[in-house]
């Protein structure tokens, strides 16, 4: 630990001291001392070298958008953090994180449409932010490119961090081997994961000016007895939506730069897949979001998406059903068990499934007492549960209350505001009841996916992975959660999961 970071961090653990002497040492100095192992963890039980193993983040969001740099000091705090970074290299040198999933999100064009406040002041919003608009999807086969450029970036200030510091190596993993080698040799890994399969392109445009944009073209070139030029859409009356060469091309050009996994949606449609609502109530509000999801809305995969999830079970890109309608994960998981079926035939092991950052239904229902019943399909079903436990699968209980509970701090006309400020009961709450609704028992399908620098509303006692340690602590303290549980949450479910969903492994993921 360098002499000036530990003399920073005293100053800090004094302050905190003060204003807060019922803490005592133990917490403030846990929280801000525990860079790379320089504490003994409390009473020696769990050592906290473990780490976790986060199954999603963003950090590439906002350097992306807003030009962020990861090793400046940030100040987030709870709330969705518009602006301030809450991964970034202090944070990732607190000692609670030994691996994470950089997942990269490409904003969807569909904001034009659907955010009626926003688009008022749309303009204002570009120029304040250096050209945001054109930092959007391009809804075209480019977005891939866009895609690759979040990629870049993320990995350039990766290496300036190891530049800029020596107390911790990152390492972009492109294979699980890297992955696994990274942390037996002290160093912090991360791999590539994409939110959104329209980062593979999209043929079909979302937004109402795009769509405009090719019909007025496709209507222009029939006329003319030829095919539009669109330089920017590149779209053909010959386009056949249902041809899944393009997208499984840049499927296989993502996987050889080492992403790991896939969400197969977001917040709107792609030409994969369908979603679920992914913001919620008080998110809504300040942009004028109209869009819901209604169960008549229950899509499954598309032809192309069919295509796609079977090439990603090929070659070994883990599926992530987060934010896909409940009809699209029973057509994943019946493709998997049909896949699966032929992988040990042929002496293959098969390929589990993950939520990476989600709640649980039954949880979300006690809480919210049918206040906002359709946000529940966010969280996982019981019989999802089981199906995720059927391929050793994990499902990743992300931060944020308002998944967890149906309720937060935003909605007092509903709820009292102080229950919600605090979230760690809520996430430990719903890891035991995912835990119980399994056949086994023994938390060997629960881990952590803190979705931080997602814009996701975050509970005051878990919003940057420093407070990891709090969750650990709650969690030592729960005596429903084994020991041994404690290390298979925080990290050897998550390894299993990439060990046998990432790449071509020749033997039985253990």
């Amino acid at each position: 630990m360098k002499r000036n970071y530990f003399l920073k961090k005293m100053g800090i653990a004094a302050a905190l001291i003060a204003v807060r002497p019922d803490r005592g040492l133990g917490g403030p100095l846990q929280q801000l001392l525990g860079a790379s192992g320089d504490l003994a963890d409390e009473g020696g039980r769990v050592d906290l070298n473990e780490g976790i193993i986060d199954l999603h983040c963003h950090p590439s969001l906002k350097i992306y958008l807003l030009n962020k740099e990861m090793w400046k000091h940030h100040h987030p705090g709870p709330g969705p953090n518009m602006i301030h970074m809450q991964v970034d290299l202090e944070q990732l040198q607190s000692g609670c994180v030994k691996g994470f999933m950089a997942t990269h999100y490409l904003v969807e064009a569909s904001i034009e449409q659907e955010w009626d406040t926003l688009k008022r002041f749309w303009r204002l919003l570009t120029w304040l932010l250096h050209g945001i608009s054109r930092k959007i999807e391009n809804e075209d086969e480019s977005n891939v490119r866009q895609i690759g450029k979040m990629i870049d970036l993320l990995e350039c200030q990766i290496r300036e961090c190891n530049e800029r510091q020596k107390s911790v190596e990152f390492v972009v993993a492109r294979s699980y081997s890297e992955f696994e080698d990274a942390i037996r040799d002290g160093k912090l890994p991360l791999a590539h994961a994409i939110e959104g399969a329209h980062a593979l392109g999209r043929n079909r445009p979302i937004s109402k000016k795009r769509i405009q944009v090719r019909e007025e073209a496709l209507r222009a070139a029939q006329a003319a007895g030829g095919a539009p030029v669109i330089p920017r859409y590149r779209m053909t009356p010959d386009d056949d939506p249902n041809d899944p060469d393009k997208y499984l091309k840049h499927l296989e050009e993502l996987h050889r730069r080492g992403v790991c996994m896939m969400t197969l949606s977001h917040f709107f449609r792609n030409d994969i897949a369908y979603p679920i609502d992914g913001i919620s109530v008080d998110g809504k509000k300040a942009p004028g979001m109209a869009w819901e999801y209604t169960p008549d809305k229950d899509h499954g995969l598309t032809e192309v998406g069919v295509a796609v999830v079977k090439r990603m079970l090929e070659i070994g890109m883990v599926v992530d059903l987060n934010h896909t309608t409940p009809g699209v994960r029973r057509d994943v998981f019946a493709l998997n068990r049909q896949s699966n079926a032929e992988r040990v035939r042929a002496g293959k092991p098969p390929r589990p499934l993950v939520f990476t950052h989600t709640g649980a239904q039954v949880i979300y229902d006690y809480y919210d007492q049918d206040r906002y019943p359709f946000y529940k399909y966010y969280c996982v079903s019981d019989e999802e549960i089981a199906a995720i436990e059927e391929c050793n699968g994990v499902i990743g209980v992300l931060a944020e209350n308002f998944w967890l509970t149906g309720a937060d701090t935003h909605l007092a006309k509903d709820f009292p505001p102080a229950q919600f400020r605090d979230g760690i009961a809520y996430v430990i709450e719903t890891m035991k009841y995912i835990n119980s609704r399994t056949n086994g028992k023994h938390f060997d399908h629960v881990a952590i996916g803190t979705d931080f620098d997602g814009l996701a509303d975050a509970p005051r006692d878990l919003y940057i992975h420093s407070q990891l340690r709090d969750l650990f602590t709650a969690m030592r303290a729960d005596p429903d959660i084994p020991e041994e549980a404690i290390v298979k949450i925080c990290s050897t479910n998550a390894l299993r999961v990439l060990k046998a969903g990432w790449g071509n492994p020749t033997a039985t993921a253990g």
